[in-house]
């Protein structure tokens, strides 16, 4: 199912009022993207939190998400910071559904380190 048909289904025609439609907007203004939810299978008009989480894993963070797996036409990235604001290492992710990070953390390893999951439609426009 493509973005397009993912939206008109589960957005547009449970909810013709709705204007919130596009991938950065949020159907359910819970500050969710809907992007996210098509990637991830969630409903787009319930209000939920991310559907992604960060754990640790030996000594390296382990980023694990739900998958659609009838979600086509996007790419997903893991991007990486310390500080929060400067977002300077980014990741293909190649395993469905995590990220293992690359640089171990704590004694020897990075101080500080961060991740976001980065989701971009591969049709330009859509």
């Amino acid at each position: 199912m493509t973005w397009n048909e993912w939206k008109k289904d589960k957005i547009i025609g449970r909810d013709p009022s709705n204007s919130q439609t596009g991938p950065g907007q949020s159907a359910a203004g819970d500050g969710v993207p809907n992007l996210l939810k098509y990637v991830t299978g969630m409903d787009p008009l319930k209000p939920a939190g991310s559907p992604v989480s960060i754990s640790e894993k030996g000594n390296r963070l382990l980023m694990t998400w739900p998958v659609n797996e009838e979600a086509v036409g996007i790419s997903l990235k893991v991007e990486a910071s310390s500080n929060l604001k400067d977002w300077t290492e980014s990741y293909e992710v190649t395993v469905p559904g995590e990220f293992h990070d690359v640089p171990e953390i704590g004694a020897g390893g990075a101080e500080r380190r961060f991740l976001r999951l980065a989701v971009m439609l591969d049709v330009p426009g859509e």
